[in-house]
């Protein structure tokens, strides 16, 4: 027989049923209040016990620590090592075009030229490079100059003309291959030297055709360019480096003498640009340091003004540079990196 409906049982029943509910409920936290407690004993004695010094303070124990060995100063790359130079090309006319290829190197190692500078055609080639810190830019410039606009008068018109060759197409080309463009606005530094009484003058600032024309016509052949009224340039003499070095660049440079070509009688253009090429020789000698490079290519041409064969000379200066990167780099500490094609 089946149990009645809770509604059906007497009052006595349901009293004797809640009673028993109550009891089981008590047995039940009785239990787990004995449990609590073993637990908490049990937990004490596994802890670190407490040390008391003479004094009666309590000293607590440093618990040690559990993971993964310390990764200490070692842990992450290694820091990059900045290596950056400043390159010096000297004069020569077309001679100095092996200064292009001494840059031409720098990139293949994948060194960055912090700054340029040049005196006479160097002041071109640097200029050419600053504008856009890009070896490509350079030569496409150095492709747009004419070396006639240079070139002194020769035949019949030497002697008809006595006056100096005209700056009005040298001016006129510079400002084609080099628009509007501020020194002070240039991606690299650009140091364009005029060479003037034994003494070198730069321009800080203003338009970088005007400071590259007034480097270029400082010979007694061509007449002067207009010189910039706006921004006057700086005479120095010494250590022409001391120019970089107020800006902070106290790095090691790169000096480009260019190959002295052997003179033909009778050409006071061309002894003209020897004795400069011998001044700035004398000027590296003053100002170079330990960590510098001094790179001469041999000479592959036999006229200053032949720009024909400028690929060339070019290509000189680059595979000189390569010849003396591995003894020079090994000296600076500086990694080697793997040379282009």
């Amino acid at each position: 027989m089946s149990p009645p409906p809770l509604f059906q049982l007497s009052l006595s029943d349901r009293r004797s049923g809640l009673k028993n509910g109550t009891e089981k409920t008590n047995t039940f936290r009785r239990r787990g209040a004995a449990l609590l407690v073993a637990a908490l004993a049990f937990a004490a004695c596994a802890s670190p016990k407490k040390n008391l010094s003479d004094q009666g303070e309590a000293v607590q124990q440093t618990p040690s620590f559990v993971g993964p060995p310390d990764p200490g100063l070692s842990y992450g790359p290694e820091t990059e090592q900045k290596q950056e130079v400043v390159v010096m090309i000297g004069p020569g006319m077309a001679s100095a075009l092996s200064g292009a290829g001494v840059i031409r190197a720098l990139q293949d190692r994948k060194i960055s030229v912090a700054a340029v500078g040049g005196v006479e055609f160097g002041a071109m080639i640097s200029a050419a490079y600053a504008l856009a810190g890009s070896a490509n830019r350079m030569d496409w410039s150095l492709l747009q100059f004419q070396g006639d606009w240079v070139r002194p008068r020769e035949g019949i018109s030497k002697f008809l003309t006595r006056s100096p060759k005209s700056s009005r197409e040298l001016s006129e080309g510079l400002v084609k291959i080099f628009r509007d463009r501020a020194i002070d606005a240039l991606q690299v530094p650009l140091f364009a030297f005029e060479s003037k009484a034994g003494l070198l003058r730069s321009a800080p600032s203003g338009p970088v055709a005007s400071a590259v024309c007034r480097a270029l016509s400082n010979m007694s052949w061509i007449e002067p360019c207009p010189a910039d009224l706006h921004h006057p340039a700086q005479e120095v003499s010494g250590r022409i480096r001391d120019q970089w070095e107020r800006s902070g660049l106290r790095v090691p440079v790169v000096w480009v003498i260019p190959a002295r070509l052997e003179l033909r009688e009778a050409d006071p253009a061309a002894q003209a640009l020897d004795g400069e090429i011998r001044a700035f020789s004398q000027l590296v000698e003053q100002s170079r340091n330990e960590a510098d490079l001094v790179v001469s290519p041999r000479p592959v041409i036999t006229d200053y003004f032949d720009y024909r064969h400028r690929s060339e000379v070019v290509y000189s200066g680059r595979q000189e540079a390569r010849k003396q990167f591995e003894q020079w780099l090994s000296r600076l500490g500086w990694t080697l990196e793997k040379r282009s094609p």
